[in-house]
This record gives structure tokens, sequence and C-alpha cells, in this order.
């Protein structure tokens, strides 16, 4: 492992090894776009992407097969994770927001990663008059709701009135 700069590097006994350059600034990978199920039985496409940073080389290269790839699928995991702990308009209110995560399996890769967003959240042509229909219901349940305790505060006042 050679610090920053031009080296050069020369095989032994016909043995050829492979160069692999890490870089150590900042970074980002887009994930693609993924199907996750959300509590109440959706299936919702969401992509996403994650920033972070190379922090240990040797462990990212010596100890990992493929650091990236690898960052990506974990990554990839804790969006469907997300997405799976809630309904799916807390899915859909989760859009452009970061996701929560344990850091410990990236630390063990050597990376620190910034932060999980969610970038898009993708409701099949099929369900959407479901989910308008769902969140309608909601709606009236709220107002029915807030109508019944707006009569019993009513009831409430006239009562103390006579």
């Amino acid at each position: 492992i050679k610090e920053s700069g031009v080296r050069f590097v020369s095989s032994f006994g016909g043995w050829f090894g492979s160069l692999v350059f890490v870089n150590l600034k900042r970074d980002y990978i887009n994930l693609p776009q993924q199907q996750a199920g959300t509590k109440d039985g959706f299936e919702i496409g969401v992509d996403g992407v994650v920033h972070f940073k190379v922090n240990d080389p040797k462990k990212a290269i010596l100890e990992e097969t493929d650091y990236r790839s690898r960052l990506e699928q974990l990554a990839m995991q804790n969006l469907r994770t997300e997405i799976g702990n809630g309904d799916i308009f807390e899915a859909m209110a989760r859009r452009g927001r970061n996701v929560d995560y344990d850091s410990a399996e990236f630390d063990r890769m050597g990376v620190e990663v910034y932060s999980i967003g969610i970038r898009d959240i993708d409701i099949p042509d099929h369900l959407e008059s479901e989910v308008a229909s769902v969140g309608k219901a909601k709606l009236e349940k709220q107002a029915t709701i807030l109508a019944a305790e707006g009569q019993v505060e009513a009831a409430k006042r006239l009562k103390e009135v006579a």
C-alpha cells in the first residue's frame, strides 16, 4: 500500500498483481430503483443515494472483495428496511429524507457513511387509485373524529351554561 503520488510498480517472478486505486475524497453512489414492501402490503419502487468516504483503504481493499458493491448492497438493504417499517403514506412522506442506519458494519469496511437518502418513491399506476381511496378514507375518518370531538365539547359547554 503506497501513499499518494506516482509510483513505479514492478512485478516479481512473473507474478502480476493488480493495482487498485481508492478515492479518499467524499464520494457517492446512486442506488438503483428496487422494489420494497410496506407494512400494509404495497410494493413500491424506491431509489436513493449514499454519501461516504473511505477512511481506511487497507480495510476497504484487503478485507473486502469489492467495497463499493458491498456498500451499495448494505445501503439498499437499509432503504428497504426503512420503507418496510411503515405504511405507504409514511413511505411517501420519507421521500427526500435520510434513512436511519447502523454505522458499525460500514466502519468494519473502513468506510464512513455520511448519509443514506431516499431520492424517489415510485408508486405503480394500478396502485395510485387504491392509495388515493385509502387516503380519502383516512381523511374522512379524521374529519368524523374531529366533528364528534367538537360535538362533545359543545355539549360540555352547554351543560356548563345551563
